[in-house]
């Protein structure tokens, strides 16, 4: 009987160690945002992302000052994952990277023909146009008055400043 009870909990542990090893491989480690295009965009949780809604905008703040707005009419739906940090995604749909930088708008990640448009804060499109290539692009902001600005790459939108 003594016998017998040793192999059962040396079976029970056997079997909650493998259960607690996977469910620790499987752990979830990131934040995703799954646009209606099919388009995602992946916030791993050691960025600690923030999901803000703002009017008919859902905003994920992550890191020490980036931020990332989306329509959310556009938005699908958002979810936790687990997700390979290590892995390179491909970027798909209309994810980009927009910042300002010296005086210039610098999109890049973005297809060839995606549409920019430069709202300013009460709606009225400032500047817009069509990527030219893909890849990085850069655009001049010296014309525009210092303010706030959101910036709509694709089906993405940005908030900067100048």
């Amino acid at each position: 009987m003594n016998r017998t009870l040793r192999k059962v909990t040396l079976l029970f542990a056997m079997l909650l160690g493998g259960v607690l090893s996977s469910s620790a491989q499987s752990a979830l480690n990131a934040l995703v945002v799954l646009m209606k295009n099919g388009s995602k965009m992946t916030f791993f949780l050691s960025e600690k992302p923030q999901v803000l809604f703002q009017g008919a905008y859902l905003k994920v703040a992550y890191g020490v000052a980036s931020s990332t707005t989306f329509a959310l009419e556009d938005v699908q739906r958002f979810t936790y994952e687990t997700q390979d940090e290590d892995a390179i995604n491909g970027t798909s749909g209309d994810f980009a990277d927009v910042h300002v930088r010296d005086g210039e708008l610098v999109v890049s990640q973005l297809k060839q023909g995606t549409m920019v448009s430069i709202l300013a804060s009460d709606g009225k499109v400032m500047k817009q146009f069509a990527v030219p290539d893909t890849g990085t692009y850069r655009h001049d902001l010296s014309t525009l008055p210092q303010g706030v600005y959101l910036v709509k790459a694709g089906n993405i939108t940005y908030k900067i400043t100048r």
